[in-house]
């Protein structure tokens, strides 16, 4: 199957054909805000009750922690192929994402520069979830 067309023209008919509710577009500069950001200042991106321990696993039986994730709170990967990188929280983009930047382990060599990453914020409410 092959269509040619803008993306949002196609998914447009798409949700038409299947009798789908399109929400209106937001305006321009309004971005998506997770239940658990909603009232929250940039400032204020601390999480207090994560069902995740120390290690990154699921801890629904054990206290939550907390996690802060203001400008310059220190972090640290806990799983996957960066684990042990430590970093900063290096502000926020203009949709509110979290920009971090990690000193990663290099595959040869012994050079550690800081590594740019973002952390959308669906993933706070993932995270507090449960659903990481």
């Amino acid at each position: 199957l092959r269509i040619f067309g803008r993306c949002d023209d196609v998914f447009l008919m798409l949700a038409e054909k299947m009798g789908l509710q399109v929400a209106p577009e937001w305006p321009e500069g309004t971005y998506f805000v997770p239940d658990v950001l909603v009232g929250r200042s940039q400032d204020d991106y601390i999480l207090p009750s994560v069902p995740y321990d120390v290690a990154g696993m699921l801890a629904r039986d054990g206290p939550p922690s907390s996690w802060d994730l203001r400008d310059g709170a220190a972090l640290v990967i806990t799983r996957g192929m960066h684990a042990g990188a430590v970093g900063e929280v290096d502000g926020s983009d203009r949709e509110g994402n979290v920009k971090c930047r990690f000193k990663c382990k290099p595959r040869s060599g012994k050079l550690r520069a800081f590594v740019p990453m973002v952390v959308g914020r669906w993933w706070f409410q993932a995270a507090v979830d449960g659903q990481v």
